[in-house]
């Protein structure tokens, strides 16, 4: 079956789906101590590959999403920073994860709550000065500086002030949107191989924000 077609079947099958019944034995296990502790993490993984593009082309990439069933994202330049911008850029990408963990989440809970939603349409604006990342500006810090986050909504069994408290609640439990706005620690590691020979040099580091 087509991938689109077989997204679309499933998404249109899902609209039966009781998330308060699929959540619950979840977060009674999660609920469990220690054991409970570890169930409840989850790693998620996204992995660059040179298989369709050449490792020294530095215009185009592509991305695996999922480490399980990986899914190919080109990914380009963006024409600000000298790209084509023909392709999703990595910019979009974050912008395109932000959107996406805010439509969901806000469906989930929707679900949860019996609000039947008949529009939804989550639109993200990331703004980032190029000069930090091209080194132009020392006072200009590298990274977006603004993501503006706009909700369409529109229900048909709920009034203005709970459809506040589905976005209030969805704003409270979209990881994406808490993790830009309370960076986590991360660790960059390197593995270098020189010319032809067999060795590999790892380097570590970590950073705390």
């Amino acid at each position: 079956m087509n991938p689109t077609n077989n997204f679309i079947a499933l998404a249109e099958h899902s609209t039966t789906v009781s998330m308060n019944e699929r959540q619950t034995p979840l977060t009674d296990t999660y609920r469990n101590g220690t054991e409970g502790a570890k169930e409840a993490l989850v790693v998620d993984f996204a992995t660059t590959s040179c298989g369709k593009s050449p490792a020294s082309s530095p215009l185009y990439s592509e991305v695996m999403l999922t480490k399980h069933m990986p899914y190919s994202v080109p990914v380009g330049v963006h024409s600000a920073v000298g790209g084509e911008c023909d392709f999703p850029t990595p910019g979009d990408i974050l912008c395109g994860a932000l959107s996406a963990c805010m439509d969901t989440t806000i469906r989930i809970i929707a679900n949860k709550l019996g609000i039947k939603l008949t529009t939804l349409a989550v639109s993200v604006a990331g703004t980032v000065d190029v000069r930090g990342t091209l080194r132009l500006d020392k006072g200009t810090p590298v990274g977006f500086q603004t993501f503006d986050i706009t909700v369409d909504i529109e229900a048909t069994n709920a009034d203005e002030k709970l459809i506040e408290v589905l976005i209030n609640a969805a704003e409270y439990s979209c990881i994406i949107l808490q993790t830009l706005r309370n960076p986590p620690s991360t660790t960059l590691r390197t593995q270098i191989r020189c010319g032809d020979e067999r060795a590999v040099s790892s380097q570590v580091s970590e950073a705390t924000v």
